[in-house]
């Protein structure tokens, strides 16, 4: 089930698209989050409820660091309003360039910052 997968973790197939197409840079997570802002915004002004776009990025940020937060945050507010809460939340998170490392392999705890972890 590839459909699901990608829906579950939009970027599961970041590599396949680099080797497949030859793409030397895919747009980062938070660069398509504002994105979507964006067509959230043109959709809402056409009488579109939040919710029907918001549902659709709550994966986004899966697996990385505020990732349920993000979440939280859409799925509570379900507005233009919470999509820039959760905005500017993964922008501290990230930084500007919305870089972010490459997580460890799947089921790994990330330590806390700041502390070593021990027998792994």
């Amino acid at each position: 089930m590839l459909g699901r997968a990608v829906y579950e973790d939009p970027f599961v197939l970041e590599e396949a698209d680099r080797r497949v197409f030859g793409l030397p840079r895919r747009p980062s997570r938070l660069e398509v989050a504002r994105r979507m802002r964006a067509y959230l915004e043109e959709e809402v002004l056409k009488g579109t409820p939040p919710w029907t776009v918001l549902r659709h990025m709550l994966n986004l940020f899966r697996g990385r660091p505020k990732g349920r937060l993000w979440r939280r945050l859409l799925g509570e507010g379900r507005s233009l309003e919470a999509l820039d809460r959760a905005l500017r939340l993964m922008e501290e998170e990230v930084g500007e360039e919305g870089k972010q490392e490459k997580p460890g392999p799947k089921g790994q705890a990330e330590a806390a910052p700041g502390l070593a972890r021990e027998g792994v």
